[in-house]
């Protein structure tokens, strides 16, 4: 086991990079943190300026990532500078989770106005995929890209991405559902919720 050096914050979101090179966080404060795992220094360190970070994700590749937080925008950075490229605009709807697609750089958001939205990193462009009568808190993609498995805190869903995101399978949770993953072989979903469940 290996300790990261300890940052002055609390931490609301972490992700690794698929190539194993890198570690980020984002916290309570509005600080965001990015290590090199090869000999656990910490690469960079800034402030976001409209307070708390509250996700993260990073690309397949492990050359950009994503964040948003408490300024409702969604901003694609440089993971190897820690420059941002690109903000997109969520019209100050808090976002909760994001995830890349597959190996591109098109992702999914889960928003705060009860909708899983697919976005297009080159136009800006936002795709509604479905509403629910909750936050869509958490998602987790099977590899190939195609479908999502998503939840809303009461039911979870697995989603086709296509030209518009379509439900195609829905199961009815007897727990609050607050984080789920794609089992490696795909055949399976693991969910975790309230009460150690």
């Amino acid at each position: 086991m290996a300790v990261l050096p300890r940052v002055n914050d609390s931490f609301y979101a972490l992700a690794l990079a698929p190539d194993g090179r890198y570690a980020a966080a984002a916290g309570k404060k509005g600080g965001i943190y990015i290590w090199c795992l090869s000999d656990l220094k910490l690469l960079y360190q800034f402030k976001a300026p409209m307070g708390a970070v509250h996700t993260l994700a990073i690309s397949a590749d492990s050359l950009v990532w994503l964040s948003s937080g408490a300024d409702h925008q969604i901003k694609l950075w440089s993971l190897t500078t820690s420059e941002p490229i690109k903000t997109f605009s969520a019209n100050d709807t808090g976002i909760g989770t994001l995830a890349f697609i597959g190996s591109t750089y098109n992702f999914v958001s889960g928003d705060s106005d009860n909708t899983l939205k697919k976005w297009d990193f080159k136009t800006g462009q936002r795709i509604q995929a479905f509403g629910r009568s909750m936050w869509i808190w958490d998602v987790s993609f099977f590899k190939h890209g195609r479908l999502v498995a998503t939840t809303d805190g009461t039911d979870f869903w697995v989603c086709h991405l296509g030209v518009t995101v379509c439900p195609v399978h829905k199961i009815k949770g007897d727990i609050t559902v607050n984080t789920i993953a794609v089992s490696p072989d795909q055949k399976h979903l693991m969910v975790g919720g309230e009460k150690g469940r």
